[in-house]
């Protein structure tokens, strides 16, 4: 997975009010299928949970949220052999 996954979810969470509900939603279903089965509270790889994790309010965990890009951006998460979405995802 590239920047894209990153990109789309900063770039839908500033995206105009109107669809924010929607945007939130739907990168929170790609965290779900993508990402918690192993950033969860009961198994925290890499000491990472993002169950519970706000996308609405990115800014009150900036910490977290500039991790999870930076794994993206490198290309580490999903983990090679691990389903990824595409690139329009």
């Amino acid at each position: 997975m590239e920047i894209c996954f990153a990109a789309a979810i900063v770039a839908s969470l500033s995206a105009c009010e109107a669809t924010r509900e929607d945007l939130v939603a739907e990168n929170l279903e790609l965290i779900a299928r993508y990402c918690l089965d192993c950033h969860n509270a009961a198994e925290q790889a890499g000491n990472l949970s993002l169950e519970g994790a706000s996308l609405a309010a990115v800014h009150d965990d900036p910490e977290t949220w500039e991790r999870v890009v930076r794994k993206l951006r490198a290309g580490m998460m999903p983990p090679v052999g691990i389903p990824r979405p595409d690139q329009a995802s």
